[in-house]
């Protein structure tokens, strides 16, 4: 019989709620040997009485420090010997050492059903209960409904594990803490020890799974499969230009924090390979093949020309139509900048990073001007960079004739702010 040793705090829902279960046979196996509250003369200690159940006092008003209550409440809980011990609804937090990983705290949560009866069939409807405090008051709210578990989704439940021999073939396992005995033994039960289980290595999964799957519905593979080819290496720019892009898209930040941080706490390797894996310089080497084809990328930086960005630009827009039917008859167009804190003597003449007009407030920094084109719907249509002391006034037209010269007509109607 697994021993349940209950604290509490007030009137007892909590307690009264695992009461009832463990009377109409819904937690078997199960006999709550006592009951101990830090308050005098609340109802919790009367529900114990009334389910014949030993209920007693340990409050902090009786002990001069938190220690001497600590020792206190800790003897009492020897005397029990419980299996468990439930916190439910319990104010006083007892410290690690006290309660020695022994304790379930329930955090004001409990199982609740309500029966309804159908062609004189009597149905049982679960729900997970949260009890919330506002100032004095207490009350319950549904955290979750269950809806009606019946013998078959029980047995679903039991068959909820799986697992996997050296050669990377899986079998379903049934699930058991140490000390129950399996229904049936037909070799298929694998038994844990619930007091020593410890989860380590968490990694972010969903959100990478999503991102992966937004790249995925914009085919954004069969436009950068043929221009990031393996290297000789082996080195796979397709995969580490993937894991930057879902970096950015989930967790934005450097190049360093991406290399010593995210790659490891993120399934990337699971989902994408360990090609995605790699070493801080590669991932900057990536942001330049990403830009420049591999004839000009070999170039010396001053004389590249052709980019990506163009044929980049032509295939979203295709994208955009095709999922979303996206069109161009209006489109948005802004000017923004970006300063950058470096010695302005080195700019090369060829540069794009001039003095100008610094929306930063940052006038003593070297800064370009970025020009951005978005659809109503906020997908971008094209950008370009310009020289920083680029002026808003009077370059909107010449911006606007170099745009469609490069995309075609881009829409019938422009905002500018």
């Amino acid at each position: 019989m697994f021993r349940v040793l209950v604290l509490v705090s007030g009137g007892g829902t909590n307690l009264q709620a695992i009461i009832d279960r463990v009377q109409d046979g819904t937690i078997k196996d199960t006999e709550i040997v006592g009951v101990i509250s830090n308050n005098q003369g609340v109802y919790s200690l009367e529900r114990a009485k009334q389910a014949g159940i030993s209920a007693e006092v340990v409050s902090p008003k009786d002990f001069p420090d938190r220690s001497s209550f600590n020792r206190a409440l800790l003897a009492k809980l020897d005397e029990y010997k419980p299996d468990l011990i439930v916190l439910a609804g319990f104010l006083v937090r007892p410290t690690p050492l006290t309660l020695r990983e022994r304790a379930c705290d329930t955090a004001g949560m409990f199982l609740r059903v309500n029966k309804r009866c159908k062609d004189g069939k009597v149905h049982r409807y679960w729900s997970l209960m949260e009890s919330v405090r506002v100032g004095r008051r207490v009350f319950q709210r549904q955290a979750l409904y269950l809806g009606e578990l019946n013998d078959s989704q029980q047995a679903e439940w039991q068959h909820a594990v799986e697992a996997f021999d050296e050669k990377g073939r899986a079998r379903q396992l049934k699930l058991f803490p140490e000390d129950r005995a399996p229904a049936d033994a037909d070799g298929q039960v694998v038994r844990i020890r619930m007091d020593a289980l410890q989860v380590k290595n968490l990694r972010n999964w969903g959100e990478v799974w999503l991102g992966l799957e937004l790249w995925n519905r914009l085919g954004l593979d069969e436009f950068w499969s043929s221009r990031l080819a393996p290297s000789r290496k082996g080195t796979d720019w397709l995969a580490i230009l993937k894991s930057i892009v879902l970096y950015r898209l989930t967790d934005p930040g450097s190049e360093l924090q991406m290399h010593s941080r995210w790659l490891a706490e993120t399934a990337i390797a699971e989902l994408l390979g360990t090609g995605a894996l790699t070493g801080r310089s590669t991932l900057y080497n990536c942001l330049d093949r990403v830009l420049w084809p591999i004839e000009e990328w070999r170039k010396p930086r001053a004389e590249r020309q052709k980019s990506h960005k163009d044929e980049l630009f032509h295939f979203l827009r295709g994208r955009w139509a095709g999922l979303f039917g996206s069109t161009c008859d209006v489109v948005l167009f802004d000017l923004t900048s970006t300063y950058f804190e470096v010695d302005g003597t080195k700019a090369l003449d060829n540069d794009l990073q001039r003095h100008g007009y610094s929306r930063d407030k940052r006038g003593d920094c070297l800064q370009v001007v970025v020009a951005l084109v978005l659809t109503p719907d906020g997908f971008p249509l094209a950008y370009e960079v310009m020289p920083g002391n680029t002026s808003d006034k009077g370059t909107q037209m010449g911006f606007i004739r170099k745009l469609e010269a490069k995309y075609g007509k881009l829409g019938n109607l422009w905002l500018m702010d």
